[in-house]
């Protein structure tokens, strides 16, 4: 009964195309932001990216960042054995920036692996800055990181993706996102998301270039 569909991704629309009688072909129209005003805002907050390199730091560092929150499906334990794999590496930081129901555990996992004094848990907390609003000091960090990872196994898109490439990042995205659409030759790789070894290795390969 509908007459159209708009949707975040090319893989969504084949399978709805696929499945049913649809009167036209299916909008696709990922979840991005206009560049131009995106990048100019990212300009304007270069000095709280400062801060942050400087506060945490941060200088001559590499960063491999995450954003979101810290659930189950978001699968960042994969992540942190996979950045265990670098604790050789001194000059490479995992930013994890989030809150949620698995934080704690995830520390534990950290100190377990004993890489506290290179993985740094940020967000969701008391704005340690009252005067510069909290959407700033999220979006700062996607100035200074050199790498972001979505590791989810399942994500109906992943806007993240698209604010990190957008941002100049390279990123490896899980191929059960949505947002992997966005991936192509160029601006990063996609992973399975249960191979944690994989996962390792690309990014190595990824902070050594």
């Amino acid at each position: 009964r509908l007459d159209g569909l708009i949707l975040v991704s090319q893989d969504v629309a084949r399978w709805y195309s696929s499945h049913f009688p649809l009167k036209q072909p299916p909008i696709v129209f990922p979840i991005v932001y206009n560049e131009d005003l995106y990048q100019r805002m990212l300009g304007q907050i270069m000095p709280i990216s400062k801060v942050h390199q400087e506060h945490f730091g941060l200088k001559n560092k590499k960063i491999i960042l995450f954003v979101g929150r810290l659930t189950e499906v978001k699968n960042i334990p994969l992540l942190i054995k996979a950045f265990y794999k670098l604790s050789d590496a001194d000059d490479v930081r995992l930013v994890l920036i989030g809150d949620g129901d698995k934080k704690d555990e995830l520390k534990t996992l950290v100190q377990n692996l004993h890489l506290e004094d290179k993985v740094i848990f940020e967000g969701n907390q008391a704005n340690p800055y009252p005067y510069i609003k909290l959407c700033d000091i999220l979006y700062a960090w996607y100035n200074i990181a050199n790498l972001f990872v979505l590791p989810s196994i399942y994500e109906p898109f992943g806007a993240v993706t698209a604010e990190a490439l957008e941002a100049g990042c390279q990123v490896l995205c899980s191929d059960r996102a949505g947002s992997s659409g966005l991936i192509n030759e160029t601006n990063g790789k996609t992973f399975d998301p249960t191979n944690g070894n994989y996962l390792a290795d690309l990014l190595a390969q990824s902070i050594s270039t």
